[in-house]
Order: C-alpha cells, then sequence, then structure tokens
C-alpha cells in the first residue's frame, strides 16, 4: 500500500497490460516501460497465484500478491533449488553495479570518469558551446544527462514540460532536450508549443524516449522535433547529437541572417530605385512590390499583394494585362505590357511592365521579377512624333497636290503645242526638252511620297510571281529616255532561262530604273552603262555598272542615306537610291555600292532571293502599253470636266476638243451636279478638291441621282495615295487617275470607257442618226453650242461647252 496520487479508475482493468502507461501521472521518478506491473502478474502466475490493486485518486493503491504455499502445486520442471542472493546489508556493492547500469556503455573499470568515456567529442563539442534545456521528470536521468553535458555547454533543467516551456520563454536557450513522458505537458506537446510561437519556432529541439519503434520516431519527427534519441543511449552519441544540432541551428540561423539581411538590401535597393520593383510565385501571386508602387498607386500591401496590384490598372487595360501576363507565366517567358496604371490621386499614367522568369540552380521556376516605369512623357512624345508624323504626311499629300495641279495644264499645253506644231524641228526641240524636264519633276513629286511612304511603313508590296528578266527590261524602258538624252551607250546581259521572282514587279523595276538614272546622271556624255542580270538556284544578282565620276570613299558609307548626293548642282533630291535601298529590304534582299574612287566609275549590286515558282512566270503591269494601238477613238465623246482650277479646265477643254470631243465645264461641285443632271455626256472628269464640296460627294450625288444612266466617272486628282484611290472607288468612280495626267493615259482611259459603255449597251442618240444626215445634225448641233456659249458669257460662273 501507498499514500501516492492514486490511479484513475478507467486505468485499473488496464493496468497490467504490456507496455501499458498511465499518461500524465503526476509524481513520477521515471518514465518507465509499460511491462513491471505485466511481469508480476505473469509471475505470479508462474507460482499459480494471483495479484489484484485497489486505488483511489489522491488517496494511494494498494497491491496484494496471493501465492499458494509450498511447491505441490507446481510441475515439477518448474521447481529447482534455491540460490544464494547476495545481501543488500553485507556493503555498498550493489548499488554501486546499479548506478554503473545508467552508463549505456559500462566500463570494465568502475573508476572510469564521465568525461574519460567521452573524451573523443570533446573537441567537436567545444565548437559548439551553448545553452540547452533539459526537460525530464526522472530526478536520477536529469542529474545523468546534465552531468554529461555541462563540459561542454550550459545546461539548465526543468522537471516537466510545463516548466520547461515557462523557462524557454525566460532563457530562450539554443537547444531543448526533452523526454516525451512528463507530466503537466509531454514532449510532444511541448514541441508542438514552441513550433506554435513564432520567436521560438526555429529552436532546434531532441527528444528522448525509450520507444525505439520507427513510429514513435515518425511521431516524434513529424511533432516537430530535429532530433529523436531511444534510450539507452551511449554519451558519446548524446553529446555527438546535441553538438550537431546545434553547429546546424547556428548555420540556419546565420543563413537566416544573412538572408535577412540580403533581403533588406534587395528592399533598400528596391524602394529606392528609380522604377517600381515586383516579384511573383510560381503561381503568379506577387509577393513582393516596392515602395514607390505604393506611393504612386496608393496601395497597401494588403491590396496590392496577390493579384490585388491589377485593381490599379485601366479598366480597359486589365483583362489584356491579364491574359498577356498569365500567358507568360505559363510558358515561364519574359512578360512585357504597356498599360495605364492609377494614381493615388486618381489620375491614369502610361507604365511599361517587363520581368524576367525566376530560375533556380536547378532549373525550378521561382516565379517572376519585374520592373514598372511610368513612360508617361515617353508616350507624350510619342504622340507628338506621331502627330508630326502625320501631319508630315498631310503636308506631302498636299504639297504633291498642289505641285501636280500646275504640272496638268502645262502637260496638256505641251501636247496641244507638239499638235499645232507638227514636225517643225525648231519646235519639237524645246517642247521634247520642256517634256522631258516635267516628266522628272512628276518622279520627284513620287520619290518624296514614296520615301515617306517606305519609311513610316504605310506602303505596302503587291506581290506576284514574275520573271525577273522581263522586270529588267521594264527599268530599261523606263530609263531609255535619260540615256539616250546624255548618248550613253547601254548594254544589256540576261540569261537565257527565266527568274522566277515572288515580289512587287513595279517597285523592283523603279529599283532598277533608279539605278540605271544614277548612272546616267553621274557618267559624262557618251559613257557606257552596263546592267547584267543573273542568278543560281537560290539567289538573283542585278549589276549596274558605269564608267563616269565614281564614288569618293568617304561618301560610301552614307550613299543610301536620304537627301544624300554624291555632287551638290546635280538635280534629284538625293533620294533615288535611298528609296531604291528601303524596296531592296522590303523583298528580304541586299543593295551595295562600289567604287575606286574619283572619275573611277562605280558598281552597284543587287541581290535578291529566288522564288521556287512552278511553271512559266511573267511580270504583270510592268510594260509599257503597246504604242501601236490606235488611239484615236472611233466618235466623238461628250465630257464634263469638273475642276476648280482655270487653267487645267482651259487646257484640259482645249486637249479634248483638238481631239474631237465636246466638251462641257464647272467650276464646283454644286454646277458640277447640276451640269451632269441636265446634260447627258459619256465621260465626266471630276477634280477631288472642289472648294464647295468633295469631288467624292459629286459621284455619290450623281450615282443616285442618274443611277443607270450616270456616266463614266474618272477622278482627276493631285491626290494620288492608295488610299485615296480605294476612297475614289468607295464614293463610286470609276477610274482614278493622278496629275498630271499623260496625254496617252487620258486618251486610253477615253477609249476604254467608251469602249466599256458600249459593250453594255449605253448607246449615244446620235447613233441613230444616218450617214447622209450627220453632216445636217452636227451643223444644228454647232449653232446650238455656239447660241449656249453666247448665253454662258452673259451668265459669269454658269457651266461652260468648249466644241471643236
Amino acid at each position: 500500500s501507498d499514500t501516492g496520487t492514486g490511479i484513475p479508475e478507467e486505468e485499473l482493468p488496464k493496468l497490467f497490460q504490456r507496455f501499458h502507461r498511465v499518461r500524465g501521472a503526476e509524481g513520477r521518478t521515471h518514465e518507465g516501460s509499460g511491462i513491471g506491473l505485466a511481469l508480476v502478474q505473469e509471475l505470479v502466475r508462474l507460482h499459480g497465484g494471483e495479484v489484484h490493486v485497489e486505488s483511489a485518486l489522491g488517496a494511494g493503491s494498494t497491491f496484494s500478491v496471493r501465492v499458494p504455499i509450498g511447491a505441490a502445486h507446481l510441475p515439477a520442471e518448474h521447481v529447482g533449488r534455491a540460490r544464494t542472493q547476495v545481501s543488500t546489508a553485507l556493503g555498498a556493492t550493489p548499488f554501486v553495479e546499479e548506478a554503473l547500469r545508467w552508463l549505456p556503455e559500462p566500463p570494465s573499470d568502475p573508476a572510469v570518469t564521465v568525461r574519460e568515456a567521452t573524451a573523443p567529442t570533446r573537441a567537436a563539442a567545444e565548437r559548439h558551446r551553448g545553452c540547452v534545456l533539459l526537460a525530464d521528470d526522472n530526478a536520477d536521468m536529469r542529474d545523468y544527462v546534465a552531468r554529461l553535458l555541462s563540459p561542454f555547454h550550459d545546461v539548465i533543467t526543468a522537471a516537466d514540460g510545463q516548466t520547461a516551456l515557462r523557462m524557454i520563454h525566460e532563457r530562450h536557450p539554443d537547444l531543448v532536450l526533452s523526454d516525451i513522458m512528463m507530466p503537466r505537458l509531454d514532449g510532444l506537446g511541448l514541441v508542438r508549443a514552441l513550433r506554435a510561437d513564432p520567436e521560438l519556432a526555429s529552436t532546434p529541439v531532441i527528444l528522448l524516449s525509450a520507444r525505439a519503434g520507427e513510429e514513435a520516431r515518425v511521431e516524434g519527427i513529424e511533432a516537430g522535433a530535429d532530433d529523436y534519441l531511444v534510450k539507452p543511449f551511449s554519451a558519446r552519441e548524446l553529446i555527438a547529437r546535441v553538438s550537431g544540432s546545434l553547429a546546424l541551428a547556428r548555420a540556419r540561423a546565420e543563413a537566416m541572417t544573412a538572408l535577412a539581411e540580403s533581403e533588406a538590401r534587395f528592399r533598400n535597393l528596391a524602394d529606392n530605385a528609380p522604377v517600381m520593383v515586383w516579384v511573383t510565385e510560381p503561381d503568379g501571386t506577387c509577393s513582393f512590390l516596392s515602395q514607390s508602387w505604393y506611393e504612386l498607386t496608393g496601395q497597401t500591401p494588403e491590396t496590392g499583394l496577390g493579384l490585388g496590384w491589377l485593381d490599379a490598372a485601366h479598366p480597359e487595360d486589365r483583362d489584356r494585362v491579364v491574359e498577356v501576363f498569365l500567358r507568360a507565366n505559363e510558358r515561364r517567358e519574359p512578360f512585357r505590357a504597356e498599360y495605364r496604371l492609377r494614381r493615388r490621386d486618381g489620375e491614369y499614367r502610361w507604365a511599361i511592365d517587363a520581368a524576367a522568369p525566376r530560375i533556380s540552380d536547378q532549373g525550378e521556376f521561382l516565379g517572376y521579377i519585374g520592373s514598372v516605369i511610368d513612360i508617361t512623357d515617353r508616350k507624350g512624345v510619342e504622340v507628338a512624333l506621331a502627330e508630326a508624323d502625320q501631319r508630315k504626311d498631310e503636308f506631302l499629300a498636299t504639297l504633291a497636290h498642289e505641285l501636280r495641279n500646275p504640272l496638268a495644264p502645262i502637260r496638256s499645253g505641251i501636247e496641244i503645242l507638239e499638235m499645232a506644231t507638227g514636225d517643225d524641228p525648231a519646235i519639237a526641240r524645246p517642247l521634247s526638252i520642256m517634256e522631258r524636264q516635267l516628266d522628272q519633276l512628276v518622279r520627284l513629286v513620287d520619290d518624296l511620297l514614296d520615301v515617306s511612304r517606305v519609311t513610316s511603313g504605310k506602303i505596302e508590296l503587291r506581290r506576284s510571281d514574275f520573271d525577273l528578266r522581263e522586270v529588267a527590261q521594264r527599268a530599261v524602258e523606263l530609263s531609255r529616255a535619260r540615256l539616250n538624252a546624255r548618248q550613253h551607250e547601254l548594254s544589256v546581259t540576261l540569261p537565257d532561262q527565266p527568274i522566277p521572282m515572288h515580289g512587287d514587279a513595279v517597285r523592283l523595276a523603279q529599283v532598277i530604273s533608279n539605278l540605271l538614272n544614277n548612272a546616267a546622271r553621274y557618267t559624262e556624255p557618251r559613257g557606257h552603262v552596263k546592267l547584267t542580270v543573273t542568278a543560281d538556284d537560290e539567289s538573283a544578282e542585278v549589276v549596274v555598272e558605269d564608267d563616269g565620276r565614281g564614288i569618293e570613299p568617304a561618301m560610301l558609307g552614307t550613299i543610301f542615306d536620304a537627301f544624300v548626293q554624291e555632287r551638290v548642282g546635280q538635280g534629284g533630291l538625293g533620294l533615288g537610291l535611298h528609296l531604291a535601298k528601303q524596296l531592296v529590304e522590303m523583298h528580304d534582299g541586299r543593295i551595295a555600292a562600289h567604287s575606286e574612287g574619283v572619275d573611277c566609275g562605280a558598281i552597284f549590286r543587287l541581290e535578291l532571293p529566288v522564288a521556287q515558282v512552278a511553271g512559266d512566270v511573267s511580270a504583270p503591269d510592268v510594260r509599257r502599253p503597246d504604242s501601236s494601238i490606235e488611239l484615236t477613238p472611233v466618235r466623238p465623246l461628250r465630257v464634263a470636266v469638273i475642276e476648280d482650277q482655270e487653267d487645267v479646265r482651259e487646257m484640259v477643254g482645249l486637249l479634248l476638243t483638238r481631239w474631237g470631243h465636246v466638251v462641257e465645264d464647272a467650276e464646283d461641285g454644286e454646277r458640277g451636279v447640276a451640269l451632269l443632271s441636265g446634260w447627258r455626256c459619256d465621260i465626266a472628269l471630276v477634280d477631288i478638291g472642289l472648294p464647295d464640296m468633295e469631288g467624292y460627294e459629286v459621284a455619290r450625288r450623281v450615282r443616285a441621282e442618274l443611277g443607270a444612266r450616270c456616266p463614266t466617272l474618272i477622278a482627276v486628282t493631285g491626290w494620288g495615295q492608295e488610299s485615296d484611290r480605294q476612297k475614289a472607288m468607295e464614293a463610286g468612280f470609276d477610274r482614278h487617275l493622278v496629275k498630271p495626267v499623260s496625254p496617252r493615259d487620258l486618251k486610253r482611259v477615253l477609249i476604254e470607257s467608251s469602249s466599256v459603255r458600249r459593250a453594255v449597251g449605253v448607246e449615244d442618240e446620235r447613233d441613230d442618226v444616218g450617214v447622209e444626215g450627220q453632216g445636217q445634225e452636227e451643223d444644228r448641233q454647232e449653232e446650238q453650242r455656239e447660241g449656249e456659249a453666247r448665253e454662258a458669257e452673259r451668265r459669269p460662273g454658269h457651266a461652260r461647252r468648249r466644241d471643236r
């Protein structure tokens, strides 16, 4: 019997079971294995007896053992002779033997001390001296372990888990060494409490237990222990485990300190950088935003981290930014986006957001690190540049329009003079010069516009399959007049086999023609110019060579720049070679210039990729119209001219009249609509830039009013860009001609338009007049026109008619 703490009633039936231990019992002096009472019960049963227990909490316990007397009830094989036991009263030997059993490896000589038994581990342990808290409810074990560790570490002890936890909060030891089975708070509970406290979570813990199974070890590690040591253990193992854990803890602490210092430096750098810095995790959530982000947007870490940063993006940009970012995050590729970012005062600022993926040494994707830059000022400059570029395009288009308008009557006047003077050599020579210079002026205007379109990316190549040889021949035709004017000898070498190409045949003819014109300009009269075209399976080469003035070495590096001329005063704007280079590069080709120096001639080489084209190839729309075609209309046409420039109206009217057509004109849009509505004509030549309404509106109104009776509408204008042509077609025009229109082109359009009207059944009412009465009809019409002309002179501004 005892007067101890007693045993709970529910524990009594299980008290004699193997490995059963009463958890949380107070006043225990050692943990126990849970087999002592089970062994007692087995021994009593072997003697034919029985054991009972009675207990009350707080009152104590009584164990009763009843064993039969004698040996008659025992099996014969279980009965042996008695052994002589050493009495504890004979001396201190039994106590010494029991104490020596506390050492995991009892020495052969009982005089060996703990320090001698652990000598090999002394040097390692002393290098990692620290404060160790030992928690164990067994006083003997506490004393034993403390004696082992004291030479190497500062040891403080606690008799239960609750006391240990309080001391840990007070002392902050470097390591905790704890028994598992303890009253008030066991070792596992102590570990969980430490891991739940942010200040103590990193404290290393080693658990001590007599439970040696894998399940017990796993339970301890899962609870958060760093190590698990099974009793009985050697002194050397204990000291090594403690020292190793301390060393590991210190290394971890140093690493954490270094990491914290690194993060502090990073945050300081990010917060003071001229850009906003951010970091994301592999799942795309933002884990860091620099202080400058919060200052700009007014967000906080609570509202900005995760995906909250997207709330600062403009609603119109948010979905696009999300799509771009998530696609990049999925592919783990660099990320870049421009969007508007809301400032803390509500104003939106343009920003560029760019990032690169973070990859570990093992190739693991860690997320992104990126920066955000306020580019509002740059955007403003870009907008200003775009507006300036647009104004430049508008200026060049207007300039071309204004230059082409006065060229139109000049061209018409030259044609009229040629018709009037016939073959008079005194007049033919000046007229030829005038026409050639007019063509040069038209080319300058076209080059100026082409360079502007190429530079701004607004020119589009009309690609098709063609034979490069035909393009070269077309280029020769384009440059023939200039070469002949300077009496150059041109030699052309072309291969016998077709050279298949895929590109814009017209533009490439323009490139080669520019090279030939350049050779003609910088070669003295009666010089020599060579054009050679060769090809292999992969590329074609066009070489233009001359024996002219050559190129200074300093000029070779800039010869293809815009507005650069080899020699000032040689004519041109310095755009031909620049335009040639731009067009060649748009065809994935290369162009280069070579010269040995002044007076050594020059060589220009053009290299283009050959296309793999099956069958024959041709070069559509690059040859001159067949000059053998008769350009005189089969009958007179009635032509309306709607033009606000009086000189243009006058000269076009005179030219058409000289060709035998009947002409009426109007000086603005309203009068033009009235003219076309009241006078049934075959063709109407309409200027676009009329003072009261655009020619597009004239076309729309006439189309709507006359329907099938509408004459052929031809836009004749100085606005010559592709967009202008498309706009004219959409407004209802049948053709679009750019001023100054050559007489040949105008004649051809008149013939084609007349043929189309006849093909679709639109007949002139004069076609019903017989041959015999045609002369009388013409006399009547002549008188009528003269009367209308006199009436028109009396009413200024009215539409006028011009007859032959």
